[in-house]
């Protein structure tokens, strides 16, 4: 068995892999293009097929925004009712399905590659239900690990939704196997390596607060100790507590949306946001930007970035009231975003977005939104910026002055 490959390792390899179905020529095609119809049926992809696992600018994410944004450029009464019903269909995608299909889960960002989930172990049960441990980074740590089962293994979309295991694991980990244990409960084991340091696309560089224990490890998980969902909101127990909801509550921030359904769940709108302009704005910039990832990775706002109720984003997304607080929990994980108005005029605005995975894991991008009538719509981008590191010095902070979709030259700001 191969050692378990870590998320930020799938990122060094996804960044510079050779491109597969998606080019640049191709979303250079879509930004020219006039075809309506064709727009719409691209930015409405749902956004699991294997080709989007391909190379940094070059993923399926980056053609659902180029043909979602060149819908709004056109500024025709056509095309902007189809970029209307690309907003309604997200707007009903819901954020706890019943079943989330196997291969690719999106990373929210542009600038990341997108991973392709595999079992790290699996067992058949005696009822008839193969249940599987995957590895991803959904609820912003890098060392989760999640629960799917399915009674039809060999059918993709047939796997129940990742519910989280709470077991604290280190990189490293090889050897892994599950096996049916007691009823209702299943047994894992794995031989627990040397984690060695950390990497510098993790959230920081200091070392883990706790040394894992080296050798052969043994989990006992209970099914329904992990299903449990005391307030029937859709979240386990186990994930309200990480994600600070309370799971004796369905709706834990009083808006009147279930936490389960609700993707910002701790912030309730104090008035209707219908006639807030700046919200409209910011709804349609983060929509352009993470909703179309198709991604169901948390979001953590930075304090300070204006907030409002979310929609059209996959995952759930939370208001920090300190981001210290956060870091000192999950040092090893979090996307951290941000975003604000950086000009505005009766028909024009620019908004800034920025996101912050690790010290040399980070982006901004500018997007462009004009308002037709009463609404607004993203019609294009601006430059932007994303953190790299340097070859000839790993822990130099290299920022790549680029356009949001196109990677150009490098340029040192440090």
């Amino acid at each position: 068995m191969r050692h378990m490959v870590m998320p930020w390792i799938l990122v060094f390899a996804s960044l510079f892999a050779a491109p597969e179905r998606v080019t640049q020529k191709q979303v250079a095609q879509i930004e020219s293009s006039n075809d309506v119809e064709m727009l719409e049926r691209i930015a409405s992809a749902h956004g699991s097929e294997d080709s989007e696992n391909v190379s940094l600018g070059q993923s399926g994410k980056e053609h659902r925004t180029a043909a979602y944004i060149r819908l709004g450029t056109l500024g025709t009464a056509e095309s902007l009712e189809a970029a209307r019903r690309v907003e309604s269909k997200l707007r009903a995608t819901p954020m706890l399905p019943a079943t989330v299909p196997l291969g690719i889960w999106p990373h929210p960002m542009w600038h990341f590659g997108d991973s392709k989930i595999e079992p790290l172990a699996k067992t058949r049960t005696a009822d008839g239900t193969t249940y599987a441990i995957v590895h991803d980074n959904l609820l912003g740590d890098s060392n989760d690990l999640f629960l799917i089962s399915s009674k039809s293994p060999e059918n993709r979309n047939s796997w129940t939704r990742p519910i989280l295991i709470p077991n604290r694991i280190y990189r490293g980990i090889y050897k892994p196997e599950l096996t049916e244990g007691k009823p209702g409960h299943l047994v894992f084991t794995f031989v627990q390596g040397k984690p060695g340091g950390r990497n510098i696309m993790e959230g920081e560089l200091a070392p883990p607060k706790k040394a894992p224990v080296l050798g052969k490890q043994t989990w006992d998980l209970s099914l329904q100790a992990l299903r449990q969902d005391s307030d029937g909101d859709g979240w386990t127990d186990i994930e309200e507590e990480r994600l600070g909801l309370n799971p004796q509550s369905k709706d834990t921030d009083g808006d009147g949306v279930p936490d389960g359904e609700d993707i910002c769940p701790n912030y309730a709108p104090k008035t209707d946001e219908g006639s807030d302009e700046e919200v409209q704005i910011l709804q349609k910039a983060v929509l352009a930007e993470y909703g179309l990832s198709r991604s169901r990775a948390l979001l953590l706002v930075e304090p300070g970035a204006k907030r409002f109720q979310v929609w059209g984003y996959r995952g759930p997304i939370l208001y920090l009231s300190n981001t210290k607080e956060w870091k000192a929990n999950h040092p090893e994980g979090g996307i951290f975003v941000s975003w604000k108005i950086t000009s505005r005029t009766n028909s024009e605005a620019t908004v800034f977005l920025s996101d912050y995975e690790g010290p040399l894991a980070g982006s901004g991008s500018e997007l462009h939104l004009h308002k037709f009538g009463r609404e607004w719509f993203v019609t294009g981008t601006g430059t932007g910026f994303i953190s790299l590191w340097s070859p000839s010095d790993p822990l130099k902070d290299v920022r790549t002055v680029c356009r949001p979709r196109c990677l150009l030259d490098f340029h040192d700001n440090s």
